[in-house]
């Protein structure tokens, strides 16, 4: 990973951008983990772990970090009626939505990584939850790849404030508390994103 290998290379990133993880939702490969997370949680928990703000004395320094997430991604679509107004005309070789179809039993995909480019093209329209510390889950037998977000509302101590007893993994600590800002809400049509989608390739 560029993090360890080239830290004073990686810092100079002013921002990274993830499609990656499901917060609140279910995961896409698992019940629990979205694909790209659970292809290598390992790597993807060094990352949210540059987040801490105990890491702003470090080589790296403290790293900003989003999650375009399955949250939203999974709510901007795009159906296979609209796939075929559009390459019925083009493809005279193979069935990808087809194919597609046929591997997950949906003919309705999320817009995932379309919308992670447009949250960069419409910066000053997205809106993003900030400061939650989001782990990940790189052990668990069924669990291995879940973004774990505390959602029991309890309110996280600040650097150098005296540890809660029986502070199991170090939810309460602000220093050991990530912070990671995740995709709120795109302020676009989710249902006719896939319809701008391929307009914008295509017209």
């Amino acid at each position: 990973m560029a993090a360890l290998e080239d830290p004073e290379t990686f810092a100079r990133a002013k921002r990274i951008l993830i499609m990656g993880g499901a917060v609140r939702v279910s995961g896409n490969q698992t019940p629990r983990a979205e694909f790209n997370i659970y292809a290598d949680p390992d790597a993807a928990a060094v990352l949210l772990d540059l987040t801490k703000a105990s890491r702003a004395s470090t080589a790296l320094g403290q790293m900003d970090i989003s999650l375009v997430s399955l949250d939203v991604t999974s709510k901007h679509t795009l159906t296979q009626e609209t796939w075929r107004k559009f390459s019925y005309d083009l493809v005279s070789k193979g069935k990808t939505f087809e194919k597609m179809v046929e591997l997950t039993g949906t003919a309705i995909f999320g817009c995932h990584d379309p919308l992670t480019i447009y949250t960069l093209l419409e910066s000053k329209t997205v809106e993003w939850e900030t400061g939650l510390d989001i782990r990940v889950e790189t052990d668990g037998k069924w669990t291995r790849g879940e973004t774990v977000f505390d959602s029991r509302g309890v309110v996280k101590l600040t650097p150098g404030q005296k540890a809660i007893v029986r502070d199991n993994g170090g939810w309460f600590s602000g220093e050991q508390k990530n912070n990671v800002s995740i995709l709120r809400d795109s302020h676009a049509d989710g249902d006719a994103f896939g319809l701008k989608l391929l307009e914008g390739i295509f017209l």
